[in-house]
């Protein structure tokens, strides 16, 4: 039980893992409350932001010659996502969301290399049962031979069953289990460079069973998500009135700069501009920022071997923005799963009067496909463009980078990802590079925002004993 006394808790970091550690732990102390466990009023929750803006890479940029603001790259979520949805659900954001039931692949034809452009709707059969469901969608995937169509389904089925050693990447599984070159690239590449930033022969066999399983395991887990509206808007200007209905104190561009054993070390800018540090007593302190800045603020993370930042191998993920007189095509999106384009989505937001329909063309680690100069980046996605849709007016380019999106989620990383726990007994780790089971996804960060605080609830009980 915890103790009548004021306690607190500093959360570090206001990305969606820290946002989630926030509205979780707010929810535990709210369930203690009603039980007659504690009294509600008894824990403060502060969150401290280095920025501007709530979100973390889960944000958006203003494009100041556009006059617009876009997300850096296209985010997604799934069914199978299930504490990201539960977490979009209970907080009311849900509302920005849209549910995709559909993913329509997109090939151009054999013959010649060039458009017409061949479109394979990929659904699910409503009126089939699990796990038959996605037969017919197996089947209509016309780019792939007959053969390969028939191998797929058991391939995945294979996936369900068994279970691959450790360390192994995931080409030399899919190897073991019989499958194809060609639907290698057809199919389990882009499924991969979609949801791991990283090709199949740097991806670890186990991790990737993880998500495959979720995706292709119940029914309908596979439908995406995608926002209504920049990422901004959702995760700061309209979820921070969430957050201060949940009593959680936002600390906004206060960088934390030490986690002390008894709370944080910030630094506070006044008013004449000068930098003071200051120190913040917490009970708790949970630390919820990427891999490359946590050892900064708590370098024994490192002392007493917990972290290796060095074996975090950084992934990019890029967004090449253009505009066009008309819509290219009247989905929504496009998977091509043979062109260095991976995805081209048609957002809601981001069309221009002056410039026309918005879309978003996205690439996952891109500076292992292509250069890390953004005008060769641009060069390829035009050419593929004018390949793909040569009637098309593309009226102007902007392109985007995140250079640290993800990491890679490679064989030796299976047990290098630290857990939740720390040398310090009241401080806990938070965000998706930490031992969740699931590559750098929004998922990911839910997952340890919520074992976080979890971990804060069972901390400050037991203290109180």
């Amino acid at each position: 039980m915890m103790s009548g006394k004021k306690r607190r808790v500093a959360i570090v970091g206001g990305g969606l893992a820290g946002l989630a550690a926030a509205v979780r732990l707010a929810e535990l102390v709210r369930e203690k409350s009603t039980c007659g466990k504690t009294d509600g009023s008894s824990l403060e929750i502060h969150l401290f932001e280095s920025g501007k803006h709530l979100g973390g890479r889960a944000g958006s940029v203003f494009l100041r010659e556009e006059n617009v603001l876009l997300d850096g790259a296209q985010h997604i979520t799934m069914n199978c996502c299930t504490e990201m949805m539960d977490f979009l659900r209970k907080t009311d954001l849900i509302r920005f969301w849209k549910e995709e039931k559909c993913m329509t692949f997109c090939v151009r034809e054999p013959e010649n290399g060039t458009s017409p452009l061949r479109f394979y709707p990929f659904r699910n059969a409503e009126w089939l049962p699990t796990p038959f469901q996605l037969a017919p969608a197996l089947c209509g995937m016309g780019f792939l031979t007959v053969g390969e169509r028939i191998q797929l389904p058991i391939l995945l089925r294979k996936i369900q069953k068994k279970c691959p050693a450790p360390g192994l990447p995931l080409r030399a599984w899919l190897e073991e289990l019989g499958c194809s070159d060609r639907l290698m690239t057809q199919f389990f590449e882009p499924v991969t460079l979609s949801a791991f930033s990283e090709q199949l022969e740097s991806v670890s066999a186990r991790l990737a069973q993880t998500v495959l399983r979720r995706m292709f395991g119940p029914r309908n887990a596979w439908h995406f998500w995608r926002p209504t509206r920049p990422l901004r808007e959702i995760f700061d200007a309209e979820f921070t009135p969430i957050l201060e209905k949940l009593g959680i104190h936002i600390h906004r561009q206060t960088p934390i700069t030490r986690v002390l054993p008894e709370g944080v070390r910030f630094r506070n800018y006044e008013m004449t501009g000068t930098a003071t540090e200051q120190d913040f007593p917490a009970d708790v302190v949970i630390l919820a920022v990427p891999w490359f800045r946590v050892g900064k603020i708590y370098p024994e993370l490192e002392t007493h071997g917990l972290l290796r930042t060095e074996i975090f191998e950084p992934r990019s993920i890029a967004a090449v923005h253009f505009w066009t007189e008309k819509p290219l095509f009247r989905q929504e999106h496009l998977v091509f799963p043979s062109e260095t384009i991976q995805w081209i989505f048609r957002p809601e937001f981001g069309s221009l009067s002056e410039l026309g329909v918005y879309h978003q063309v996205l690439i996952s680690d891109a500076n292992r496909m292509v250069s890390p100069q953004n005008t060769a980046l641009e060069r390829v996605v035009r050419a593929e463009l004018q390949m793909l849709f040569p009637s098309a007016k593309v009226k102007h380019f902007r392109v985007t980078r995140m250079p640290n999106a993800v990491f890679s989620p490679n064989p030796w990383m299976e047990h290098a990802r630290p857990t939740a726990l720390t040398p310090y007994p009241n401080v806990f780790l938070a965000g998706d590079w930490t031992a969740t089971d699931l590559p750098a996804t929004m998922e990911s960060a839910i997952v340890s925002g919520n074992a976080a605080a979890r971990e804060t609830i069972y901390f400050l009980t037991d203290s109180a004993k």
